[in-house]
């Protein structure tokens, strides 16, 4: 996010002061500067797509691993005679319930942080 404010700040700086580069002939250079920021930007999307996969990868793994591990215990306790296996289909459903609703609320907590960075950076834009 403080890339891309960065890369459009200097293209709206650019195109507000472009009388004054053209006359100085320095088109090129604001230009080039332009482009760096640009490519930071570029980077920095490569950079938190994978990121992305990462977590999407272990967050599959762990998640898998402990649904088989559940339903291999949860076996091994069927088979003993102490649950049923409805008692043990109930126990993974209301398992997954759970998982899926403390995975709803990560989330929200992640994006209330990145409210708070997007709403930095309006103050940002409006108090200068």
């Amino acid at each position: 996010i403080v890339a891309e404010a960065k890369e459009d700040s200097h293209f709206l700086e650019s195109i507000r002061a472009i009388q004054t580069i053209k006359l100085f002939s320095h088109e090129t250079h604001r230009q080039n500067s332009w482009l760096n920021r640009y490519a930071e930007v570029i980077n920095t999307d490569i950079q938190l797509g994978k990121l992305d996969i990462a977590e999407t990868t272990l967050n599959d793994l762990i998640f898998g691993l402990e649904m088989v591990i559940v339903v291999y215990l949860g076996a091994l306790i069927v088979i003993e005679g102490e649950l049923t296996v409805g008692m043990l289909l109930a126990f993974i459903a209301y398992k997954n319930q759970f998982t899926t609703s403390i995975l709803a609320f990560i989330d929200k907590i992640l994006s209330f942080k990145l409210l708070t960075l997007h709403l930095e950076r309006l103050s940002d834009i409006t108090l200068h």
